[in-house]
């Protein structure tokens, strides 16, 4: 399966973050099931994230400088590593990602 439109990147963006909120041990977002490299049915995403794949294949076509205005997901910040990516990205405990996994989860499921 692939990313193709912003209710897909949303959607797998959605069970991803799902997943490492469930699996906080797991923080990697390449330790997801959901790819194919691991078995599931999703094809590999640049940065492993559906969202940026949409951005950089659909709508920008370039490079990641524009990434925050054309996101799908509305970050608290102004782009997602200095929002919750950030946060979740450095939290040192499973309390803690979970936290930050379940706010991007929710954040890609506002967005639909």
């Amino acid at each position: 399966m692939k990313v193709e439109t912003r209710e897909d990147a949303l959607l797998h963006c959605f069970d991803l973050w799902l997943w490492l909120a469930c699996n906080p041990a797991r923080k990697f977002k390449e330790d997801w099931p959901g790819w194919e490299e691991n078995g599931g049915y999703l094809e590999h995403c640049n940065c492993y994230c559906p969202c940026c794949h949409y951005v950089y294949n659909y709508v920008y076509k370039r490079d990641f400088e524009q990434c925050q205005d054309l996101c799908p997901i509305k970050w608290s910040d102004i782009w997602c590593m200095t929002g919750e990516f950030g946060s979740y990205c450095t939290a040192t405990t499973n309390k803690e990602r979970t936290k930050w996994a379940l706010k991007i989860a929710e954040l890609a499921l506002d967005a639909l």
